[in-house]
This record gives C-alpha cells, structure tokens and sequence, in this order.
C-alpha cells in the first residue's frame, strides 16, 4: 500500500486499502480518477460483491490481493474465491 500510493499520485489514480476494518462497500463513486484497491481475498470477494450489485463493477480500474501466495495452500484450499 505505502509503495503503491506514491505511483497513484503521480500517475493520477487512487490507491484504496480493503483490509481488517478499512474500506467501505460499495466504494466511493469517482468520476475523474480510476481506482486501485489493494485488499485480502475476503475483502476483495466483498468489494466485488457490492460493486455487482451496484451494476458498477466496470469502474474497477484494479484489484491487488495481498494473500496470492496462499493459492494451494493445504488449510486453505486450491482456488481463490
């Protein structure tokens, strides 16, 4: 996240964080400036949800799970949800 918001500055996006008790469903509405939302699967599974609901899931500019590493990982399964 830290790394990543610099990029956003100069690069005109914003970098919003969905994990623990931050970010909000469905995100704020942006009409200038595409988004990034860095996020835990769960957090990204919620975001996705609300977005779909909403019709708005095309504003998503880009969605980066922190937990990729876990893809085959015995105490949590083979897929990402």
């Amino acid at each position: 996240m830290r790394s990543l918001a610099p990029f956003g500055l100069d690069l005109e996006f914003y970098v919003e964080e969905y994990v623990a008790g931050r970010g909000k469903y469905p995100p704020q509405k942006h009409i200038k400036k595409r988004s990034v939302y860095v996020c835990t699967i769960e957090k990204a599974c919620g975001l996705i949800d609300s977005l779909l609901s909403c019709k708005r899931l095309d504003e998503i500019g880009m969605i980066i799970v922190d937990e990729i590493h876990l893809i085959g990982d015995s105490s949590r399964g083979a897929t990402l949800e």
